[in-house]
């Protein structure tokens, strides 16, 4: 197992997506939408670890990504803070089916917002992943930390499937309900 996730950053070539993390209660699992999945953007391959697994398109773009692992088993600290420059960025994931160590989670003390460890490398850039869910990553453009700046609690995935439905397939999208992700910004 490696802790390295290799990442390739281009310009941006899509507007950024709308994202959030999604608690299900009665799984004890956080689900995270990256936008919606429309044209090529099907499932190809994954990331995955003992608790998380990350799906991939067959261009490397992550389009989902799964922990599951129960809110007691992250551990909270005073504050999760988000870093004041973050760019938008084509971002590919370059290590397909690859089997990674357990990242480390840390949360707020509200589980409001997530810090997922993936590397002891420090970070040295942030892009967005999402609106509300940044991927830092350290000179050598590996993965370092993945921010989540939203997470809501869902029963029974209907705030997720809710969200997907909003989002309807399309490259851009309205904003969806402020009910599901209140971190989304203001349509234009």
């Amino acid at each position: 197992m490696s802790s390295s996730l290799k990442v390739s950053v281009a310009t941006p070539i899509q507007p950024i997506p709308y994202g959030c993390g999604f608690y299900q209660t009665e799984e004890e699992a956080l689900y995270v939408q990256l936008g919606g999945i429309f044209g090529s953007q099907r499932f190809f391959s994954f990331i995955d670890s003992p608790i998380s697994r990350f799906d991939l398109d067959r261009q490397g773009r992550l389009l989902f990504f799964e922990l599951a692992c129960p809110k007691r088993r992250w551990q909270v600290v005073e504050e999760i803070m988000m870093p004041e420059v973050v760019e938008p960025a084509d971002i590919r994931w370059l290590n397909f089916r690859k089997k990674i160590k357990e990242p480390q989670l840390f949360t707020d003390k509200n589980y409001a917002k997530l810090l997922i460890k993936l590397s002891d490398s420090n970070p040295v850039k942030n892009y967005y992943l999402s609106h509300s869910i940044i991927l830092q990553v350290s000179e050598n453009n590996l993965a370092t930390r993945i921010l989540i700046n939203e997470i809501v609690d869902d029963t029974g995935g209907k705030k997720i499937a809710e969200f997907r439905r909003q989002l309807g397939g399309k490259k851009t999208a309205t904003e969806p309900d402020k009910s599901i992700g209140s971190n989304l910004p203001a349509s234009s």
